[in-house]
């Protein structure tokens, strides 16, 4: 609400936004891009929801991707 009004600026991760429905804000890559390493951390043995266990299965098929 406060980018959309002008009020604000938003820095976020590309494709973490789905831009469909939000036709008023613009996205502008960074130039020269910031790179971060992100760290996702959950519970050992914890039971995780039909969502979170797929969420987890996609980031770790995700990273074996990116080591190829």
């Amino acid at each position: 609400m406060l980018v959309e009004n002008g009020n604000a600026y938003m820095m976020t991760f590309n494709h973490l936004i789905n831009k469909t429905y939000q036709e008023q804000l613009i996205f502008r890559p960074l130039n020269p891009p910031m790179i971060e390493p992100i760290t996702i951390v959950w519970k050992k043995n914890a039971i995780l929801s039909k969502v979170a266990q797929l969420f987890v299965k996609r980031i770790k098929n995700s990273l074996h991707q990116d080591t190829r």
